[in-house]
């Protein structure tokens, strides 16, 4: 601003009136005080003029501390007052020396700002008493000296007004200024004022400009009246200037229609809160805000328009949804999860999933909040409630054990329980995992009853924002928690079938570390096989969205050997924040155990069924060959030995024996012969066997028989237990071949503690005699090896074998409660084990009754046939050895015969299956008449009888047919013998 040009001492009027103007004018404080420091100098002929002003809150360079003045170091009256220089005129000019910042109460200056003096005027500033620094004031040749003090409207000080002069200061001079200082207050006022002022619009200005959330006002027809910078930046609009005046509905609103309710809402409250809206960018995208709103009124409390907030929850909004999906997807595998799941707290179940209450035969609602113990079998409470105990209080106790549940409507349920202690809402709790075993019960009950059926066994050991975080953060530790202990593998896999996460029960399977997977495909953890047909299905999941559920897979075993592991997986999509499909979820579960027990439930069930086609045949088979074997027998007696029609004779009875051992063999595989069990010396067995198949065994075959010990008693039959040694080493000897090897006969002892070290799963715990059979053939694959036991399995050529020995050895063996193993490899030859339960009782070693003679007799005897031919040839048989022999095809036909006299007869040999009456009843018959006389039952095949049965009737003995003479003959003689 122009300084005003001094006018002398004459108008002081003008002089005033022209500084008053330039007061009124647009300049800062600073010129202001500037040019009235320059008018007192000028106006005055001052040799320099001053003004300081005070700044509250500011110390000067001393410290201003709180005080009153001294003779030492200068201390301020008010710890907060201090006088600033801010305009100096005449011979000094700068602001910046040793006076510019004067404390309250020093100095002259400062006792006039102290109010200690209103005003201060001397002529004699040399001899003054007032003024400190007189040497100074001589030094310069100063004269006067006027200091004001400069007061605000509310009689604080605001500032001082100085003047030195080598001039005396005239009255009118003084009352110039007061006038001057007069001016200086209401400038120094208005301006601090105006500053003030300034520096809050400044400071409301950077909040506003700064703020996050957008203010608005509008009018009441919705068009734009103001809005903050952050509103511009919401929208995407460079300036605020290009939205105000816009229509905010048309403009804005995704969706005008939103405004229309927006309104409605205002209209019936008179606010709106946190209400959300999609707005639109100036680019055309969205954002969604919240909103409060209100009307605003004018003076006369008239509603002028709508103001409000609006704050962006885009981001917040996103964060819910993915929060929100990813409770989904873990709920997802807890809610479709195969086990139960339960998490218990203080005893009290906080969590069960619908699989749980689908065990329990109730509903989720009922089981929440329900004892524990309510759920627990009364008979294993207290084993399941000590083992809970001891692990709550930090014990090491097993994870993972059966226990007997109880349902809600009180049936005893068995399952397997998998725990593990987690922290649930701040305290400890329980993860139990419930797997349901009832099913898997049932089918080792049923295939346990079918082995029993058919003497074999099987065994199967086949859960307004902080809450929310709260409940997140919950369900998360549930899912985590699961993922933890789940008893099956788990994973998720990225688009491009990487592992992205892996729990330790996968990585157990796999054979390496979960961490091990992380980044690698399917391809390179898993055989190919299984990598290609998750390669092949994962378009189906990640482009179609598809869930896979139950597909049974086979896979190799971590090491890579064997067959590997069947199992069931089942695949979904996870999907991202905008509902995507980002990746697979993977369930792996073994199942290999309950196929194993399935396969062998078939097995015993075909088993079964041959045993049913066996027996129905072997009667008519019987009979047939009996009639062949008989009367070959009785052609070939009446031929020369020497004739070829002998030689002829004793072929067709060799075949017809070996027909009739066909037949046993069939019986015996399908079990429907009796055993005649005794007490047996296997080593001795062994030794007679071996005897007679060297006739048999090529001499290209070295045979070696090991027996360690003695002590080898067996409680079998000995024709079986020989029986199942021939079929072994033909078996061993025919893989050798005409090339030859080593046959080798083990015989030893084995005892099992547990029926996990027993190699098959029907053998119990105990000692057992073991008998292995080993050669140096061919070998199998584990293929044929899987398959030898089964009926009619054979590698032979036709012609070569039947497929039943090895099936036949089989059936023996589990007949009498033992087992049969093999271990073979291409090239290193196979060892069939044997293992029979080890006799430790007392009892009568077995001898084998050789007697080759043809007994004879004269009694009478009564045959009961309703086959004529063989009628005819059991009477031709027992005439020519001295038996006087009455033959009847009816079995009525037969007893009128006895009733008539019942003395007449001293033997019965009556058929068991006849037309009108069996055997047996014909027996029970005969015995009402004559209690004692002696019966034979005849049967096409053991199973046709039963012991009680035959017993009740009062039997002496049955036989099976075809019989030869000499046996039938040895039967008879026995039984009238005694």
């Amino acid at each position: 601003m122009a300084c005003v040009k001094p006018l002398g001492t004459a108008n002081y009027d003008v002089v005033l009136n022209s500084l008053y103007r330039e007061l009124l004018s647009d300049a800062t404080l600073t010129q202001k005080i500037k040019s009235i420091v320059d008018v007192v100098t000028e106006t005055l002929g001052a040799d320099f003029s001053r003004i300081w002003i005070t700044r509250p809150g500011d110390l000067c360079e001393r410290g201003c501390l709180h005080g009153s003045v001294t003779d030492g170091p200068h201390v301020c009256r008010e710890r907060n007052s201090c006088l600033h220089l801010i305009a100096s005129s005449g011979r000094y000019t700068h602001t910046n020396g040793r006076h510019r910042r004067v404390p309250f109460g020093a100095y002259k200056i400062g006792r006039v700002a102290s109010g200690e003096w209103s005003h201060f005027v001397t002529n004699d500033v040399v001899h003054d008493e007032r003024v400190h620094d007189h040497e100074w004031a001589k030094r310069l040749g100063l004269v006067s000296f006027a200091g004001y003090r400069l007061v605000s409207s509310d009689g604080r000080t605001v500032g001082v007004l100085a003047m030195f002069s080598k001039k005396v200061i005239a009255a009118s001079q003084e009352n110039l200024l007061e006038s001057f200082a007069a001016m200086a207050s209401q400038a120094i006022m208005v301006g601090v004022a105006q500053e003030t002022l300034r520096e809050s619009e400044e400071k409301y200005r950077t909040l506003v400009d700064n703020m996050q959330d957008a203010v608005y006002r509008c009018d009441l027809g919705g068009r734009l009246l103001f809005c903050t910078p952050s509103a511009a930046r919401l929208l995407g609009y460079s300036s605020v200037e290009e939205l105000v005046g816009k229509d905010i509905a048309e403009a804005f609103y995704s969706d005008p229609q939103e405004r229309e309710k927006l309104l409605a809402i205002l209209h019936q409250h008179g606010v709106v809160t946190n209400y959300e809206v999609t707005l639109k960018r100036k680019d055309g995208t969205s954002v969604l805000i919240s909103t409060n709103s209100h009307f605003y009124r004018d003076r006369d409390g008239e509603v002028i328009g709508i103001e409000g907030v609006y704050r962006d929850v885009t981001k917040r909004k996103l964060a819910e949804e993915a929060l929100r999906q990813s409770e989904e997807k873990y709920r997802t595998l807890v809610e479709n999860a195969n086990d139960g799941i339960v998490i218990v707290q203080d005893g009290i179940i906080k969590y069960a999933n619908p699989r749980m209450a689908e065990l329990d035969g109730s509903t989720v609602d009922l089981l929440i909040g329900s004892p524990i113990t309510d759920h627990i079998h009364p008979s294993d409470v207290e084993r399941v409630a000590d083992l809970h105990r001891r692990r709550m209080a930090g014990e090491e106790v097993v994870s993972s054990y059966e226990a007997l549940l109880r349902r809600r409507d009180g049936t005893p349920a068995r399952a397997e329980l998998t725990l593990g202690v987690f922290n649930y809402k701040g305290r400890s709790a329980t993860l139990a995992i419930v797997r349901d075993t009832s099913d898997r019960r049932r089918l080792e009950e049923e295939l346990r009853k079918s082995r029993d059926e058919l003497e074999l066994r099987v065994e199967e050991r086949t859960q307004q924002l902080r809450e929310s975080e709260e409940i997140a953060r919950n369900q998360l530790a549930e899912i985590e928690a699961y993922y933890k202990f789940a008893p099956v593998g788990l994973a998720i896999l990225d688009r491009q079938l990487r592992h992205v996460r892996v729990n330790q029960k996968l990585a157990e399977i796999n054979g390496i570390s979960p961490h091990e997977h992380i980044g690698r495909t399917v391809g390179e953890v898993v055989n190919q096989k299984v990598a290609g047909w998750l390669e092949s299905v994962a378009p189906r999941i990640l482009e179609g969205g598809e869930t896979i559920k139950d597909v049974e897979i086979t896979r190799n075993t971590a090491e890579g050997q064997g067959l590997g592991v069947t199992a069931r997986v089942n695949l979904f999509p996870v999907r991202g924040l905008n509902g995507s499909v980002t990746g697979i979820g993977l369930i792996y579960e073994d199942i290999t155990e309950n196929k194993r027990l399935e396969d062998q439930l078939r097995q015993a069930h075909k088993m079964e069924a041959l045993g049913i086609f066996a027996g129905g045949i072997a009667h008519d088979f019987n009979n047939i060959l009996a009639a062949i074997i008989g009367f070959c027998e009785l052609a070939r007696d009446k031929t020369p030995e020497m004739s070829p029609t002998h030689r002829h004779l004793e072929r067709v009875l060799s075949a017809g024996l070996r027909g009739r051992d066909l037949v046993r063999q069939i019986l015996t595989f399908s079990r429907q012969t009796g055993l005649e069990q005794k007490v047996l010396q296997l080593g001795s067995l062994v030794k007679e066997t071996v005897k007679l198949l060297r006739a048999s065994i090529p001499a290209t075959i070295h045979m070696q028989v090991n027996a360690k010990g003695s002590s080898h008693f067996v409680l079998a039959d000995p024709t079986q237990m020989q029986q199942v040694l021939m079929n072994l080493c033909a078996n061993a000897a025919h893989a050798m071949g005409e090339s030859g090897g080593t046959l080798t006969i083990d015989l030893g002892t084995v005892n099992f503690s547990s029926p996990k070290d027993a190699p098959d799963p029907a053998l119990n715990p105990g000692r057992y005699v073991r008998l292995s059979v080993s050669d140096t053939g061919a070998g199998m694959t584990a293929d044929v090896a899987g398959r030898i036991f089964d009926p009619f399995f054979t590698t032979k050529k036709p012609a070569e074998g039947t497929g039943l020995g090895l099936p036949v050895a089989h059936g023996i063996v589990a007949k009498h409660g033992g087992a049969i193993t093999v271990w073979s490899e291409p090239g290193r030859g196979s060892i069939f084990t044997v293992y029979l339960p080890e006799y430790r009782g007392e009892g009568e070693r077995s001898s084998r009754d050789r007697d080759t003679l043809i007994p004879h007799g004269h009694e009478r005897v009564l045959i009961v046939e309703d086959e004529e031919p063989l009628a005819q040839m059991m009477d031709e048989m027992l005439t020519r050895l001295g038996y006087a022999v009455t033959c009847r095809t009816g079995s009525r036909e037969a007893l009128a015969l006895i009733r008539h006299d019942p003395h007449q007869f001293d033997l019965v040999i009556t058929d068991q299956t006849m037309p009108g009456m069996t055997g047996i009843e014909l027996a029970k018959e005969v015995h009402a008449t004559r209690p004692n006389l002696p019966v034979i039952l005849c049967t096409g095949f053991s199973s046709q009888t039963d012991v009680p049965s035959v017993q009740r009737a009062g039997i002496s003995t049955s036989i099976t047919k075809p019989l030869t003479r000499a046996e039938l003959a040895k039967t008879v003689r026995e039984v009238l013998d005694r």
